[in-house]
């Protein structure tokens, strides 16, 4: 018989895939939307930091209430409010309109990821590793969607952009009314409090769990701003056509297809911080390789190597914070944690629009190789310093 909660990790996989080709499907069209509503690089931008700023400050909150609710009370909403944010990006052609699109959808995105994550968790307890290795499937197949979304509307079909998120619409009410019927918790509704204080001091105050924090929001601002400019970067600075630069952004997700449940399996058997030390190591490498590579041949080669050791860190850094958090407060707590490295991580986007405008895209990236290279010496210190046994 087929396990209830294995059911649950297909349509959470699922639907975090839809919810994040959300997001996906833009980069490839920043072209597109730059030019059909009279913005600049930065504004973009900008536009792609507040995505993110949002996604970050809903974390917390979503972890948080549905500890003291069910998951199933934030999930679905979440859905919800992701559709919501559709709307308003498809529907209105104002930078404004854009905007407030763009905040919708990362408060979306955060009201569901969060309980889910911890919901998985929930299910396969020590095995929970390989089961959010599974669950982080989902933003390749998000990548890839969007990717392959934004290709077919804008090089095969030539139509306007806002076309591609038509299908994310209808899939999103599709998964959400089939999350809805498997899940097997009630919907709650009571008073509710965040608890910011006693949240803080737990996340804070345990000084292994803050290194994994900062390192994750080293590694996050990096991550954005290669996931949000991606694909500009290759077609100003690299000479790629929207096609090749379209098609070299959906290596990033082709590849964690593979490497996110193989790292995920591998951290449950082997030490976390050793296994996330290998993978940022190799991204750093990648970057430098990325920006000085003479060729379209080696620019793929180091987005493909850059993937495989970025793609490793989600499962095995937030199965490390699991194991360090509480069960009872395992979504809050999660959230709180996810909510300043993403919140810090997403100022990577405007940062990048910044330094490209003001100087050239390659320096920008080649920012990112002293970010990275933080990033990795905080994880050497928690796997070999003072930080092991702390």
């Amino acid at each position: 018989m087929f396990e209830h909660r294995n059911k649950i990790l297909i349509i959470a996989t699922i639907g975090w895939g839809l919810v994040q080709a959300t997001q996906f499907v833009l980069p490839p069209m920043l072209p597109n939307i730059i030019e059909d509503l009279s913005i600049t690089v930065f504004q973009a931008g900008v536009a792609m930091t507040l995505l993110n700023i949002a996604y970050a400050l809903g974390m917390y909150p979503g972890g948080k209430f549905s500890d003291q609710l069910t998951r199933v009370t934030l999930i679905v909403p979440g859905m919800v409010m992701t559709i919501l944010g559709l709307i308003f990006i498809g529907v209105r052609p104002t930078y404004a309109a854009f905007l407030a699109g763009v905040i919708i959808l990362g408060f979306g995105r955060s009201t569901f990821s969060i309980p889910t994550r911890a919901r998985i968790a929930d299910l396969f307890g020590e095995k929970k590793g390989r089961a959010l290795g599974i669950l982080f499937i989902g933003t390749e197949l998000g990548g890839l969607i969007g990717a392959g979304l934004a290709f077919m509307v804008i090089v095969i079909l030539m139509i306007s952009w806002r076309f591609a998120l038509v299908p994310l619409f209808i899939g999103l009410i599709l998964v959400g009314i089939a999350y809805n019927s498997w899940s097997k918790e009630k919907y709650v509704i009571k008073k509710v409090s965040l608890d910011i204080g006693d949240t803080a001091r737990r996340i804070f105050g345990n000084k292994r769990l803050f290194l994994l924090i900062m390192s994750y929001s080293m590694l996050w601002f990096a991550t954005l701003s290669v996931l949000m400019f991606l694909p500009l970067y290759l077609q100003y600075a690299k000479g790629f056509s929207p096609e090749l630069a379209t098609i070299v952004f959906s290596f990033l997700f082709a590849v964690g297809i593979i490497i996110k449940p193989v790292a995920g399996e591998i951290s449950d058997k082997f030490e976390r911080p050793k296994v996330a030390l290998g993978g940022l190591l190799l991204s750093v490498f990648a970057m430098i390789w990325l920006v000085i590579a003479p060729t379209p041949v080696y620019i793929m080669i180091a987005v493909i190597a850059f993937s495989i050791g970025y793609k490793a860190q989600p499962p095995v850094i937030e199965s490390l914070m699991l194991d360090m958090i509480d069960d009872k407060n395992r979504g809050g707590d999660l959230g709180a944690a996810k909510t300043t490295a993403t919140g810090i991580g997403a100022l990577g986007p405007a940062y990048i629009g910044f330094v490209a405008e003001k100087f050239s895209y390659d320096i920008a990236f080649f920012g990112l190789v002293i970010v990275l290279g933080i990033s990795a010496a905080i994880i050497a210190y928690v796997a070999y310093g003072k930080g092991h046994d702390n």
